[in-house]
Parts: structure tokens; C-alpha cells; sequence
């Protein structure tokens, strides 16, 4: 404190003496203006200019104060001070600076923080850790007090059982103060440590209500490529909590309601995708997390489902029963489905999903009246197998083996499809065949491979009743040759087909 004292009756000398040499007036016409015969007369104006440079001068020391620091002390005691305010067991390295704009703060580079004071498992690794500090009493270090704090370019770590964690800190906060996290990424990974998502965070915000005594969230990030902002307040006292992710680029909208006790949270829901919107009730317990659709007799729901999520290892089982379905909506390029899927994040070994999608009528594809698709996701790879796809008057479409993959930023799919025909009258109708090519026959086999990416696909064999031959494998060559031609043209994929019955031998 006695060092502080001098160097500002330094800085005071200093000011007197700048002050006599530029903005002081004297009646002496002489030049000397350090001549103590002179005598000084000072302006209305100068006297105003005067106090707001010393004001100043002396108000830029004040903020430099923290700087005389002792770099130990102010480690150990951010430290202390972020967990007894924020519940977070930060270690912070001693590269510690001290930067007066654009509010007083410490910058801190190479911080992790821990699980707990007990628990030394590392939760993040963050590059660039700002404390912004209130500036009341720089004269007394020991009043010290955190005003914010910013996190930037963190990378956090999360497994299926640090949930407890992360809902245990959202709960017990209870700092008016905000937290921020600005250009980070959040790894989920399972069981072995291997990484099966990355959520990017571009800004993320926290802090306690205390007029409403409930926790705030508010967050912009993006996962396998879709951007979306996420929106939570925590009620501690009544248990409950409500939020909302929505993003506007796919027309997204979900909301949540939900109470919870020790050891569980049930809740119900609501989603809004595209123009279509459905409701659900959910329970999470034990590591795993169930929901099904709910009806009311307010809302007119025609969907029915049920699901279920293990986290650990992560393992989707989900079931979807429809009236009805524009089957072109779900293999759009620019659907919600296909942005999971040309990301590439989804083609991953830790990924487990079985899900079946039944709709009792297909709305936009004539030739097909009802289907029941199986996508399975399994060490790295979507398959389609068993999926079929119904015409009550002719037969079935059966998906027999198949694949999708993502190679050389391409999304790419292979398949072996077994067309089988229950009525041929009604096939022959369909397809307008002439009676002298209309030969007896129960199936059609045939194999493709589909570039989704560039929309590109090739025939690559084709088999009646197990039979193929020269002819029909050049008219194949024929096709794939026709860059031109349009498998969404009826016409013209009419006559593919009669061109393929006109070359069986029977």
C-alpha cells in the first residue's frame, strides 16, 4: 500500500509540472514560463481540462492496480471463487494477464475443469478463460469480486454418465452472474472413449433468474451440420423445467415441459416439423430415455410411435406408424434425413439404431400403395434390408440386401431388390405390356447403385424367374448410357420395363 502512495505522489508531480508547461496563463509578456516571478491565472475551461486529466490519469492507474498482483495469489484465488460462486472445479494455469478494455479482466490460457473437487476426471480443455472482475476496490484485493465469465475455444468431454453432472450443475446454480461459452465444441462419447457426435457451441449463455428463482440457458450451436438454438429455464423449488430448440433453417420447432425427481424425469412434448405437428410423453431413468406419441381431444394426431435411447452404449430402437406419406418428402436432398446423412457424422461404428417406419398409404407414388421401410445403422454402415413396399393389386417391392456408405464425400447407395408378383394380369395392365410379350413369370430380380449426392444411378443386373441374357444385359448398357433419361417420367419408365420383357426368353 505505501508503494501504491508514492508512485501516485509521482504521477501527481508529474501532472502539476505539464499542466504549468502547456495550459497555465500569466499578464508577463516574457517567454520564460518557469520564472517564479510569474504570476499564474488560470481559465474556467483550463480548470475543467485540468480536472479531467488528472481524473484520468489517476483513474487509468486504478485499473492498472490489479496488475501489481501477485500472479499466485490471483491463480489460487479465481480458482476458490469460481467454485464457491459457479459449483465448477476449475484449474487454471499460471499464464495469467491482466487487461484494463473492454472492462477489467484476466485472461487465463490452458484452463481444464474438473468434475469435482473429489472427482479429478478432466471435463474440458479450454485455450482462453476471461474473469471479468468488478472494479469497487482494486485497493483491497481481497474483496475481489468475478463479475462474468467467458470461455472460449473449449473443447468439452461428455459420456453417457456425465449427465447427472451437467444436470446437477444447471440445478444448483444459483449466480445472478452469466457464463459464457464462445466457439467450443462438446464430444459425446461412449463407454470405450470413441467419439459418435460433436455439437459446436457459437454461444452459449447461463445464468439464475432471481425475480423468477429459476435457471436460464440460451444457446446458438450446430450438429451434423444443422444449425439450431436451444432455449431452457430450470425451476428448482418445483422441480420443473421447460425448453425449446428450434431451428430455422429446416423449420424445426420442440418444445418441452417436464418435472423431476431424484432418480427420474418424465415430461411431455411437443414438435413442430415443416408445417406438421405432433405430441409425445417421455420418461428418462436408469440411463435410458423412452418416449411415445400422446394423444388429446384437442390435438389430432395421426402418428403413432414409441422409441427408446440407451446411452450407454448409445442404441436407438424406434417404431413409426402413419396414415399417411409423401414418400418424395423423404428422399429429398434437402431434407432433414439427408443433411444427417451427406455430413457423414452418421456413418459411424459407435451408432446403433433399428428403426421402422409403417405408413398404410403412400400419397405422391402411384405405383406403390403402402410400405414398411427398416433402416438399420450398424458398425458404420445404413442398411434398408427387408424393407417393402406394397401395390395391393400387383405385388411388392422387397429390399433383399443393401447398404449406404459415405466414400470420397460422397453419400452412396447399393442394392439387391426382389419385385414379386402376385397378380400378372393387373402388372401387365399397369405397364400397358403387349399381349405378345406378356410371358409367365413370379419375380424380377435386379441390382442398383446409387450415387445421392450427384443423383446418379446404375442397373448393374437384372433377372426374370432367376433367368437373364445377352439382350436384356445390353439394353441395361443402354439405359446406364442415357444420361437423359428420368425415372420420375411414368412414360418412359414404362417402357424400360416392357423393353425388358420384350427380351425374356421365357
Amino acid at each position: 500500500m505505501k508503494n501504491i502512495k508514492i508512485k501516485i505522489k509521482k504521477l501527481n508531480k508529474n501532472i502539476v509540472f505539464l499542466i504549468k508547461k502547456t495550459l497555465l496563463k500569466h499578464p508577463d509578456k516574457t517567454n520564460n514560463i518557469f520564472s517564479t516571478q510569474i504570476k499564474f491565472k488560470i481559465g474556467n475551461f483550463n480548470k475543467f481540462l485540468i480536472f479531467i486529466i488528472s481524473f484520468l490519469f489517476l483513474y487509468l492507474f486504478y485499473l492498472s492496480i490489479p496488475t501489481l498482483y501477485d500472479k499466485t495469489w490471483v491463480q489460487k484465488t479465481i480458482e476458490n471463487k469460481l467454485l464457491d460462486e459457479f459449483k465448477i472445479n476449475f484449474s487454471i494455469s499460471s499464464d495469467i494477464s491482466y487487461e484494463i478494455l473492454p472492462s477489467p479482466h484476466f485472461t487465463v490460457k490452458n484452463a481444464k475443469i474438473y468434475k469435482g473437487p473429489e472427482n479429478q476426471s478432466e471435463l474440458s480443455e479450454i485455450k482462453k478463460l476471461k474473469i471479468f472482475i468488478n472494479q469497487k476496490n482494486f485497493f483491497n484485493k481481497k474483496n475481489i469480486a468475478i463479475k462474468k465469465v467467458i470461455i472460449k475455444d473449449a473443447n468439452f468431454i461428455i459420456h453417457a454418465n456425465d449427465t447427472s453432472f451437467f444436470s446437477k450443475f444447471i440445478k444448483d446454480n444459483t449466480s445472478k452472474k452469466k457464463i459464457f461459452i464462445k466457439d467450443s465444441n462438446l464430444f459425446f462419447r461412449n463407454s470405450v472413449n470413441k467419439t459418435y457426435a460433436i455439437l459446436k457451441i457459437y454461444r452459449f449463455e447461463l445464468f439464475y433468474d432471481d425475480l423468477k428463482f429459476v435457471n436460464k440457458i440460451r444457446s446458438q450451436n450446430e450438429i451434423f451440420k444443422i444449425p439450431f438454438i436451444f432455449d431452457l429455464e430450470n425451476n428448482n423449488i418445483d422441480k420443473k423445467n421447460y425448453f425449446k430448440i428450434f431451428s430455422k433453417k429446416f423449420r424445426i420447432k420442440f418444445e418441452n415441459d417436464s418435472s423431476y425427481e431424484d432418480i427420474s424425469i418424465n415430461g411431455s412434448n411437443k414438435t413442430s416439423i415443416l408445417n406438421f405437428d405432433f405430441k409425445n410423453k417421455f420418461k428418462f431413468e436408469d440411463n435410458s430415455f423412452l418416449f411415445e406419441s400422446k394423444k388429446d381431444d384437442y390435438f389430432d394426431n395421426e402418428i403413432d410411435y414409441r422409441g427408446k435411447v440407451n446411452l450407454d452404449p448409445f442404441n436407438l430402437i424406434f417404431k413409426l406408424d402413419l396414415k399417411n406419406i409423401k414418400f418424395k418428402n423423404l428422399i429429398r436432398n434437402d431434407t432433414i434425413f439427408f443433411e444427417f446423412l451427406k455430413s457423414g457424422k452418421v456413418f459411424n461404428e459407435n451408432i446403433s439404431a433399428n428403426i421402422l417406419i409403417n405408413s398404410e398409404k403412400i400419397s405422391d407414388i402411384k405405383i406403390f400403395d403402402s410400405l414398411e421401410a427398416i433402416i438399420n445403422f450398424n458398425n458404420g454402415i445404413i442398411n434398408f434390408n427387408q424393407s417393402e413396399f406394397q401395390n395391393d393389386k400387383i405385388g411388392l417391392v422387397k429390399i433383399v440386401s443393401s447398404k449406404m456408405f459415405f466414400e470420397d464425400n460422397l453419400l452412396k447407395f447399393s442394392g439387391d431388390f426382389n419385385v414379386i408378383i402376385n397378380n400378372q394380369k393387373n402388372f401387365f395392365k399397369y405397364f400397358q405390356t403387349p399381349k405378345k410379350y406378356r410371358k409367365k413369370f413370379e419375380n424380377i430380380f435386379f441390382s442398383l447403385d446409387f450415387n445421392l449426392t450427384n443423383n446418379d444411378f446404375k442397373i448393374s443386373k437384372i433377372m426374370i424367374n432367376d433367368k437373364s441374357n445377352i439382350e436384356i444385359q445390353n439394353t441395361i448398357n443402354v439405359f446406364n448410357s442415357n444420361k437423359k433419361f428420368n425415372i420420375n417420367n411414368m412414360i418412359e419408365f414404362k417402357n424400360f420395363v416392357n423393353l425388358i420383357l420384350t427380351n425374356y426368353s421365357g
